[in-house]
């Protein structure tokens, strides 16, 4: 069997979505409306047309990676890969 490669690391820059705390109707000027810019750091588990999966964590044999979060591409500002 052959060996599997082992996760890159990467660091992800991108924006996220923001809404008001508690999602109730809110006065515009008690509500920054800005998305906030997020940086992620951890392994590339898979690449889509459309969007890149991350884990914070992965286990020895990669089999059940943790802290998962899929990243749409149109989403990211940077992506880059650490050694």
């Amino acid at each position: 069997m052959a060996k599997k490669k082992k996760p890159r690391r990467v660091v992800v820059k991108w924006v996220d979505s923001i809404g008001p705390a508690g999602g109730y109707w809110k006065h515009l000027d008690d509500f920054d409306p800005r998305p906030p810019v997020i940086t992620t750091r951890g392994f590339l588990i898979k690449k889509g047309k459309s969007y890149v999966v991350i884990a914070s964590s992965v286990s020895r044999n990669d089999v059940s990676p943790g802290g998962i979060i899929s990243i749409p591409k149109c989403s990211i500002l940077k992506c880059r890969t650490k050694r």
